[in-house]
């Protein structure tokens, strides 16, 4: 039974009760005592019941109620026969009777209603001719006559069948119309949860394709870093070599290992599945940081220019600008097929008012610009128009997804900004992304280094050269150091009790124990340790080793000495405060 039908039915069992207790006190007027008023008046009764219960504690079946509504009403009919006489008792219940088991029971149980008042027509003719039972009381408007009486209930009967039959085509036709728009409504959610999975899929192939097209850049320059590495520590190994070589080589080293940890890191941001983490950050460092990853997927004969002379700094996540980054200079290299000037710009727009953009209007603040001009082919306003639609493009099939503007313009409305497009045929694409303009970021507060006295802080690290020099550096700031080399030595200072340990910093991968488990000793028997985790995976790919969000600091590797000591104070100063 259907959901309305279902209803309905509950709504006609209260009436149904009503209607009952209405048959039992119109018998005990109408029909003198004896037999046939008890009988009536006792089925009346249970009728009563039956509907008030069953509304109030429902336990019969949806057809088993239906039938019930359908009964209690048929019996209000053959009660007005015989009690209330025509027009006052039968015409009105049959009615009722007869359309409520259209609505409810369809064709079969309408047969068997009008059968049952054909029956019981003929009975109370047959008893009203033996004068057993009233035709009609003194104020009723019924025929003088058994046989006019007849032929008028039998014509009623006819009349009933037909409107019936009317009922039954018209509630078939509703259900037919309710089951149409039901599937419809179910296709239109699996084609919303196809072109879901569709755009899921077109967003992992966009990430794939521009993890290949950096992969022979970042080999190369990869092997270029380990080249420097492996050149100069060899000269800082011989006995020939003078202070002001080693001086350079240390230099040089640092230089190779920082654009080796660049490169791990943009492979990391372009798998990068977790949620956003939004921070203060600098337009321009963002752009110099991924100048020559972004330089790795353009043609020679197109020449990256960068305009960062105003400092700007943004609260927005890095993973997700470089993704703006690298879609906006893709598009701009499609668009110059031969050649030209593509331009990174950034710089701080102050509005006394409202300005219109193309998608949004910003508001009168300091807004930090992000932009992307190339030199291609251009726009005209058609497809100006549709640039920011999900799938569009004008680039041939395989050769686009069709969501790198659209990706842009999500990225923007979720960090609270707007995106701006120019553009002409034949003279150009300038796409600007505008944020809050947010003030100094948080390089300004990390100058100067400050002595951790009296801090004590356990690492656990299976690396000794990494060990070292994490050691090294904490007791150089006046930290007080416990080592752990493997995830078993790490779980016996966490339960040696006379151990004080401020700060535990964990590798993400150890020998002996799982970091989980050691994460969960540690926020269990040690609830006032900060909890450290040194790691190159982000927090979507530790949240899958068990290492709960929310409840950690991570500090990415590689890491310079400054950001290890930087972390140490940030999680001292959260602590007290």
């Amino acid at each position: 039974m259907s959901e309305w039908r279902a209803s309905l039915t509950g709504a006609l069992l209260l009436a149904c009760g009503l209607v009952a207790a209405a048959m039992t006190v119109a018998v005990s007027v109408t029909l003198r005592a004896g037999p046939g008023r008890g009988l009536v008046q006792a089925v009346s009764v249970l009728a009563a019941a039956a509907s008030l219960i069953e509304h109030q504690r429902p336990r019969l079946s949806a057809p088993a109620r239906a039938w019930l509504v359908v009964s209690v009403m048929f019996g209000a009919s053959v009660t007005g026969l015989v009690a209330v006489g025509f027009l006052a008792g039968p015409a009105i219940a049959w009615a009722a009777t007869v359309v409520t088991a259209g609505l409810l029971l369809g064709r079969r149980a309408l047969a068997r209603v009008l059968s049952a008042a054909a029956l019981s027509v003929v009975l109370t003719g047959w008893a009203a001719s033996r004068h057993l039972v009233p035709l009609v009381s003194e104020s009723d408007l019924a025929p003088d006559s058994p046989q006019a009486w007849a032929r008028t209930m039998g014509l009623a009967l006819a009349l009933l069948g037909v409107i019936g039959v009317g009922i039954v085509r018209l509630v078939e036709r509703l259900e037919l119309a309710i089951e149409r728009e039901r599937e419809l409504a179910e296709r239109h959610a699996e084609a919303e949860n196809r072109r879901a999975a569709t755009e899921l899929a077109a967003l992992e192939a966009q990430r794939l394709e521009a993890v290949g097209r950096l992969a022979a850049g970042v080999a190369h320059d990869f092997n270029n870093s380990l080249l420097v590495v492996r050149m100069w520590s060899e000269l800082l190994g011989s006995d020939k070599t003078s202070d002001a070589q080693r001086a350079e080589a240390l230099v040089a080293i640092d230089g190779a290992v920082e654009d080796a940890s660049a490169l791990a890191r943009q492979l990391l941001v372009l798998s990068r599945r977790d949620a956003p983490r939004p921070t203060a950050l600098s337009l321009d460092a963002v752009i110099d940081g991924y100048q020559k990853t972004l330089a790795r997927t353009l043609p020679r004969d197109v020449q990256l220019v960068t305009e960062c002379n105003e400092p700007a700094t943004v609260m927005a996540d890095e993973v997700q600008l470089h993704q703006v980054l690298l879609n906006l200079v893709l598009n701009a290299r499609d668009a110059m097929p031969t050649g030209g000037r593509l331009t990174l710009r950034s710089k701080v727009v102050v509005l006394e008012g409202e300005r219109r953009l193309s998608h949004g209007t910003a508001a009168a603040k300091r807004w930090a610009v992000l932009e992307v001009e190339d030199q291609g082919h251009g726009m005209d306003e058609a497809t100006r128009r549709r640039a920011f639609e999900s799938f569009f493009t004008t680039k041939e099939s395989g050769k686009g997804t069709g969501l790198g503007l659209a990706t842009v313009l999500a990225i923007a409305d979720q960090s609270g900004g707007h995106v701006d497009l120019w553009s002409e045929p034949g003279r150009g694409t300038r796409v600007a992304v505008w944020l809050e303009e947010v003030g100094l970021g948080p390089d300004a507060a990390r100058d100067g280094i400050e002595r951790l006295d009296g801090m004590s802080v356990l690492i656990a690290e299976d690396s000794a050269a990494a060990l070292a020099a994490m050691r090294r550096t904490l007791e150089g700031a006046g930290c007080r150091v416990l080592p752990a080399k493997t995830g078993t030595e790490a779980m016996a200072l966490c339960r040696n009790e006379q151990e004080r340990i401020d700060v535990v910093c964990l590798d993400a991968v150890m020998r002996g124990a799982p970091i989980a488990t050691l994460f969960e000793a540690f926020s269990a028997q040690r609830p006032d340790t900060a909890i450290v985790v040194c790691s190159g995976h982000a927090e979507g790919e530790l949240a899958q080793r068990g290492i709960p969000g929310g409840r950690y600091e991570l500090l990415a590797k590689p890491f310079r000495p400054r950001d290890l000591l930087q972390t140490m104070r940030d999680v001292i100063s959260r602590r007290a405060s």
